[in-house]
């Protein structure tokens, strides 16, 4: 009986565990996509991973079921398309103009997940 409680318990706290957050950026020209990543790289902790490659539209992502991480897409506004948010997938468009603004908002809401 004590077996089977502390075997139910560790599945519940397992499955209450964060999972990392994996940051893509997607930019229609190189020159935007180092200036997002160096950006982004300033502000990252040991729950994000920023996503190596370079992707030109949201087409090109990967599918989100390959991955078991939550996703967050900073996607200029050049290349934006609504319809791409999933459960484990938010896209967030950006722009060089507005781009603290909008760093600070989705920085806010991932360090705030992960000290719940």
């Amino acid at each position: 009986m004590i077996r089977k409680f502390v075997k139910s318990m560790t599945l519940i706290t397992d499955e209450k565990e964060e999972q990392p957050t994996e940051i893509f950026i997607v930019a229609p020209s190189v020159i935007k996509q180092i200036f997002y990543r160096e950006l982004l790289m300033s502000e990252m902790n040991e729950y994000t991973e920023l996503n190596p490659m370079i992707y030109h539209s949201l087409e090109e992502l990967p599918d989100e079921c390959l991955y078991f991480t939550h996703r967050i897409v900073y996607c200029d506004y050049t290349v934006y398309q609504c319809g791409f948010d999933t459960e484990n997938t938010r896209v967030i468009p950006i722009s060089l103009n507005r781009k603290y603004e909008h760093l600070n908002t989705t920085w806010s809401v991932v360090s705030n997940k992960k000290h719940l």
